[in-house]
């Protein structure tokens, strides 16, 4: 599993333009002259023209404002933005010396372990041209779905967490934990899609019945979510016991249950039965227990 959120790349075009369209488009393109086809035009050409463009930006209307780099608010007004599908958007920092890299590992800091963390492929950031007392950014959110299929995840974890109302902690945990497994065949694919739907979304799980690592522990933080259970989502490495010189890229989840963080890999209680690929076997090896001796998060956002 290799996450692709937090850097400082483009790696395609983005799925949902509902604002700013115009704009964004401009920086992609300038970005693919300057790094993918710098004979097209010179340095000069270049520098005038973002320039103007960041002069543009700031002169658009922003959805929030900010105090500094390190505003708490920063996070509750990126995941408004994205729950309404709004995956490009522009904030107002009242600091015309704004510390960008600062402020983008605010953001990845704040999206960790949170469902739109794990779901999330890869966010730009455009600073505009500093101004007396305040800067604008646009921000650039790519996720591995598209926001009708973030919905239609949202809406099934809405309704399979309402059949768990009234049960214990515990049991809405194994309940959730045996579901994914039941539903989910891990993809053993060499592609990164199936069906235009990616391994790395839950939606795949749904839709599909099949993903990688990231889409099960995705799916697994939208269920405690909306069952009211704490969930964490980490990505780092691991290995299994029997493999400890062979550590993989993974992500997997915490949940707090009876007073303490405990974690579940549904992954690996998933086994693949390479005989029969979609029989469904439970198991347990990975539920409610301590992970740290062979899961180790850096939980960086990829």
């Amino acid at each position: 599993m290799s996450l692709a959120g937090c850097q400082n790349q483009w790696e395609e075009k983005i799925v949902e333009l509902p604002f700013f369209n115009t704009l964004l488009e401009k920086f992609q393109a300038l970005d693919a002259k300057i790094y993918q086809f710098p004979y097209l035009a010179s340095e000069e050409e270049t520098v005038k023209e973002k320039k103007n463009l960041f002069k543009e930006l700031q002169t658009l209307k922003p959805v929030g404002v900010l105090e500094n780099e390190e505003d708490p608010k920063l996070l509750a007004t990126v995941l408004n933005q994205l729950e309404n599908g709004n995956y490009h958007f522009i904030l107002k920092i009242k600091n015309d010396r704004l510390d960008k890299n600062k402020l983008f590992d605010h953001l990845c800091k704040d999206l960790y372990g949170h469902y739109y963390g794990i779901t999330l492929k890869q966010v730009k950031m455009y600073v505009s041209s500093k101004k007396l007392g305040e800067t604008k950014v646009l921000f650039a959110f790519q996720l591995h779905h598209n926001y009708q299929q973030d919905q239609a995840v949202k809406q099934w974890a809405k309704d399979f967490s309402s059949k768990l109302a009234g049960l214990p902690p515990y049991m809405k945990v194994r309940r959730i934990h045996d579901q994914i497994i039941q539903m989910s065949t891990y993809y053993q694919g060499s592609s990164r899609d199936v069906d235009g739907i990616s391994i790395y979304s839950p939606y795949a799980i749904l839709k599909k019945g099949t993903g990688v690592c990231q889409a099960y522990a995705a799916l697994f933080q939208i269920l405690c979510d909306q069952a009211g259970i704490p969930c964490l989502s980490r990505t780092g490495t691991a290995y299994q016991p029997e493999q400890t010189n062979s550590s993989i890229a993974h992500a997997w989840n915490l949940v707090y249950v009876n007073g303490e963080w405990l974690g579940i890999d549904t992954t690996w209680d998933d086994p693949v039965d390479l005989k029969n690929p979609k029989h469904q076997t439970l198991r347990y090896d990975y539920f409610l227990v301590n992970l740290s001796a062979t899961h180790f998060p850096d939980d960086t956002i990829h």
